[in-house]
């Protein structure tokens, strides 16, 4: 496993353990509830004012007191009946809170647990932006890669022929061009200023596409009479497959008597890089 997703795996694992730990410990301890643990059932035999109240015994008095005993033992069974109503209205009440309590204690552990899966789906958002990012940075770089591979790469070459000139622009890439400008002339001095734009008989031409390993000829000069040194310069405007636009500067001081053509990079170019961007900007309309 590379080292980088051994350290993700690491860490995903730390944030679930800590989640759940800390869910843990947030969730609250459960009530200790009595219930009805402490009641205890009526006697089905039981009557209110005790056996004295048995209606046999009350007809067994003497007249004179049969009266208040009934009376005695209703408002005794009156009593019973309302402290029975009290107690199931208060064992009402217990269960009613009994209940709230369970259910505060049910929401409370849903809520830590809610609290601890939040953290989980935080990381799990935070590592899909991660990944998100690097499949990102992956993908420009594999293109990049991949443009860099498949671009045209055109390199110009000026040689000496003889009384003749030859100079041409070579395609070293792996992917076709087309070349939109092309401008080339001899001059018998080297130029001090920025490089002009135009020469005479050269321009615009239409699209000339270059297979990778093609050439295509600047165009064959002559050497100018009486002289053994002058001055090549040349430029053309291309375009590769991936509608990039660049220009190619050549500038190469050619010396007859010694047959050599040396190439020079401190023109200046900067007419030739403003007419790109114009250039650039007339194609995308």
């Amino acid at each position: 496993m590379p080292r980088g997703y051994r350290l993700f795996f690491f860490a995903a694992l730390g944030c679930v353990v800590f989640a759940v730990v800390l869910a843990w410990l947030l969730q609250p301890k459960q009530p200790n509830l009595t219930g009805d643990s402490g009641y205890r059932e009526q006697s089905a035999n039981y009557r209110a004012g005790g056996s004295d109240c048995e209606p046999s015994k009350i007809r067994a008095l003497p007249i004179g007191l049969r009266e208040g005993k009934a009376d005695a033992c209703a408002e005794a069974e009156e009593q019973h009946r309302a402290t029975s109503n009290n107690l199931l209205e208060a064992r009402r009440a217990a269960s009613a809170a009994d209940a709230a309590a369970i259910a505060a204690y049910q929401q409370a552990r849903i809520a830590a647990w809610g609290f601890g899966a939040g953290i989980m789906t935080l990381f799990a958002a935070i590592a899909a932006a991660v990944f998100a990012e690097r499949a990102a940075h992956y993908t420009k770089s594999n293109y990049l890669s991949y443009r860099a591979r498949e671009a045209a790469d055109l390199v110009p070459a000026v040689a000496i022929n003889g009384p003749m000139i030859d100079a041409y622009i070579e395609n070293l890439g792996a992917s076709p061009a087309a070349i939109h400008l092309i401008n080339s002339a001899i001059l018998l001095t080297k130029p001090t200023g920025p490089i002009k734009f135009f020469f005479p008989g050269q321009g615009s031409i239409n699209p000339v596409a270059i297979k990778p390993g093609g050439r295509h000829s600047f165009g064959q000069f002559a050497f100018p009479q009486g002289v053994d040194k002058a001055y090549f310069i040349g430029a053309i405007f291309y375009a590769t497959i991936f509608e990039d636009t660049h220009l190619i500067p050549c500038f190469v001081e050619l010396d007859r008597a010694k047959g050599t053509a040396i190439p020079h990079f401190d023109a200046d170019w900067s007419i030739w890089e403003n007419e790109l961007e114009k250039f650039k900007r007339t194609r995308k309309q």
